[in-house]
């Protein structure tokens, strides 16, 4: 039975939006939502970082999911919420427009052929989420930051 447990965990995610468009992030990754605010912009920093964000005297990185994933971001809505994950024993805040549910999906909910989504590299999704009419991109966070990326945040 706990196996089966296991298993319901690894296939709930917090379902968001950005510029209208729906993803989860698996819920196992995610520590937090919180509102998107006070942001402390770094100079002389890549174009998706937009700085760092005190929480409860905890200071966390904030990145731009949108650019990060490099969507086009012309007409983009500002995010409001910030996703704090928690990737190689770091926190990091994930920009996004808004926060909607979170969602079960069993596995034969989630196609994991190859992703029609061409403004994507392919490592960042784990496969799309199928629920009644809805198709929701399911994003890998493994690939996300390289070694790079990580000390330029984490060691300025």
């Amino acid at each position: 039975m706990a196996v089966q447990q296991e298993l319901k965990k690894e296939n709930k995610f917090i379902i968001f939006t950005m510029d209208e468009e729906e993803y989860g992030i698996n819920i196992s990754q995610v520590l937090e939502i919180v509102r998107l605010e006070n942001i402390i912009p770094i100079p002389h920093s890549v174009e998706y970082f937009m700085g760092m964000i005190d929480i409860r005297g905890k200071v966390i990185p904030v990145i731009d999911f949108k650019k990060k994933l490099r969507l086009k971001t012309e007409h983009s809505q500002k995010p409001e919420k910030l996703i704090i994950i928690e990737f190689e024993g770091q926190r990091i805040g994930l920009a996004v427009d808004k926060v909607l549910s979170v969602m079960d999906f069993k596995q034969e909910e989630i196609d994991l052929g190859p992703p029609a989504v061409k403004s994507f590299h392919t490592e960042y999704i784990l496969g799309i989420g199928k629920k009644s009419d809805k198709f929701i991109v399911l994003i890998n966070l493994i690939n996300l930051f390289d070694k790079e990326e990580m000390d330029q945040f984490f060691h300025h």
